[in-house]
C-alpha cells in the first residue's frame, strides 16, 4: 500500500496511533526500540513522528531518534526537530 493511501485504512490510523504512543511511552528503552522498529521497517511516513524523540530528556534517546533519522533520509538536520518536521 503506498504511503499516499495509507490513511484510508482503518489498519493503518491503528498502526499510526500504536507507533505514537510507542514513541511517548514513558519508558526510554521503548521508546528507542519504537524508533528502531519504524527503521527496521522502512516507513518514511513515521519520520515526522521520530522527530519527538530528538526533544526527549534522556540523552540516548535523543541519539537514537537522531541516527534513526538520519540513517532513514540520509540527511542531518542535527538536533533541530524542526527542521526535521518540515522535511
Amino acid at each position: 500500500m503506498a504511503d499516499g493511501i495509507i490513511w484510508q485504512d482503518p489498519e493503518a490510523k491503528s498502526v499510526s496511533a500504536t507507533v505514537k504512543k510507542l514513541l511517548t511511552d514513558p519508558d526510554a528503552r521503548v521508546k528507542r526500540a519504537a524508533a528502531e522498529g519504524i527503521e527496521a521497517a522502512k516507513r518514511e511516513i513515521f519520520v515526522p513522528d521520530v522527530t519527538v524523540l530528538l526533544e526527549d530528556e534522556d540523552p540516548r534517546t535523543r541519539k537514537t531518534g537522531l541516527d534513526v533519522l538520519k540513517r532513514m533520509t540520509k540527511k542531518d538536520f542535527g538536533f533541530d526537530a524542526g527542521a526535521w518536521r518540515r522535511w
